[in-house]
């Protein structure tokens, strides 16, 4: 046997040690730091010697949907992410076809909690997973003595911290979806931007939420819609921010109306009875000395009204909304009858009757009904909620 063959064989031998050697720690998460690191193509290392020293870096915007992050520079390669169109990445280097993308500032890793001691890490090599689990891919590994930044306990396995990605970390994507913006300076001024952004918007959801506690005449309805209506719009560039403005102003507007309701309804239980206690019982004296009363209180209920359609017509006045309410009116006829029940949630101040019998429940804010009451009159008229009494309601908009 020539001394060329044998050392062929013991070079075989030895690298086929070192293979088996290698595939038996990386089902760990971690590394012994006295034995030579291995690297694969599916765990990358967080060191920063791997850039290449002469690229200018650069901000490029995302020109596909759905495009791919990927751990390593292949198809076939782990996908970390799923980029929308004109998202901004951080380019800080190139790998033959793909190109070097630094972290979002937003980006969440994960690391076993047996090593992390007082926010530092207690380890050698220890992996930093994409998701809490010893299976899940490994974007890199930390030293011992790392200082891990802003961990919680996962809310997928708690024996996980989720923490923020390493500025080490480096992901790449395809080079064909990526196209130059400008410097990196205009992710900087991007993410400074969308800081901005949040904390305007953690602001209008904060005095909101104080709004809602407290009395319904002190609540500046106006200025909170304004608050949220102004995110939605500056910001249309930063989609999470608008997009979480839209539902906290959805949010805001129905606890709103639904505090209102609940006012008013008191309001009007209230009155009728304070009404019906100072016996006042002449019907006519009754409307005729509280009518203009009794109109402001239904002008809180259209109020109410008003501003649910408003979540569909922004920048619309309560004009405009009576005009579209004129599109779809309809027209009831029947003698106008005064109506003073003190009954709880009446749908209204009238009763229109055609034949002695009751056709509708009817007020308005528009018409003063006490000038037509004992007339047989044709009313243009919108359907109102009738509160589950016996027949429909409507607010009346004019007199044919």
């Amino acid at each position: 046997m020539s001394k060329y063959f044998k050392f062929f064989c013991a070079s075989l031998c030895v690298f086929s040690f070192h293979v088996l050697f290698a595939d038996g720690f990386a089902q760990e998460d971690v590394f012994n730091d006295s034995l030579p690191a291995v690297q694969n193509s599916e765990t990358p290392s967080i060191s920063l010697s791997t850039q290449q020293e002469s690229f200018e870096p650069f901000t490029g915007k995302v020109t596909g949907r759905k495009v791919r992050l990927r751990l390593n520079p292949s198809l076939e390669s782990d996908v970390v992410a799923e980029m929308q169109a004109d998202e901004l990445l951080s380019i800080n280097g190139e790998k033959e076809d793909f190109w070097v993308v630094s972290p979002q500032k937003d980006f969440k890793v994960y690391v076993s909690r047996k090593y992390v001691l007082d926010n530092f890490i207690e380890g050698n090599r220890v992996n930093i997973r994409l998701e809490p689990s010893v299976d899940a891919p490994s974007a890199g590994f930390f030293d011992h003595g790392y200082a891990v930044t802003n961990p919680s306990i996962s809310s997928k396995d708690q024996k996980w911290f989720k923490i923020d990605c390493p500025p080490q970390v480096q992901f790449y994507v395809a080079k064909q979806y990526i196209e130059y913006v400008g410097g990196p300076e205009v992710k900087e001024q991007f993410d400074l931007r969308v800081a901005t952004a949040e904390q305007k918007l953690a602001s209008a959801n904060l005095l909101a939420k104080s709004d809602l506690h407290k009395n319904v005449d002190e609540i500046d309805f106006t200025k909170r819609i304004d608050a949220y209506n102004e995110l939605i719009h500056e910001y249309k560039d930063i989609a999470a921010v608008s997009e979480q403005a839209k539902e906290a102003l959805v949010d805001f507007q129905e606890k709103y109306l639904h505090k209102r309701i609940q006012y008013l309804e008191a309001l009007q239980t209230q009155d009728t009875f304070s009404d019906t206690e100072d016996g006042r019982a002449d019907a006519d004296n009754t409307v005729c000395t509280n009518q203009t009363d009794k109109m402001k209180m239904w002008e809180h209920v259209e109020e109410a009204l008003f501003l649910t359609w408003t979540n569909m017509n922004y920048n619309k006045n309560m004009q405009d909304y009576y005009k579209e309410q004129q599109i779809t009116a309809s027209v009831v006829s029947g003698i106008v009858e005064a109506y003073n029940s003190a009954v709880k949630n009446k749908p209204g101040d009238f009763i229109l009757r055609d034949k002695d019998i009751p056709v509708a429940y009817v007020y308005s804010t528009i018409v003063n009904l006490q000038d037509l009451v004992g007339k047989r009159v044709s009313l243009v008229a919108t359907p109102r909620p009738n509160n589950n009494f016996a027949f429909p309601s409507y607010f009346v908009l004019d007199v044919k």
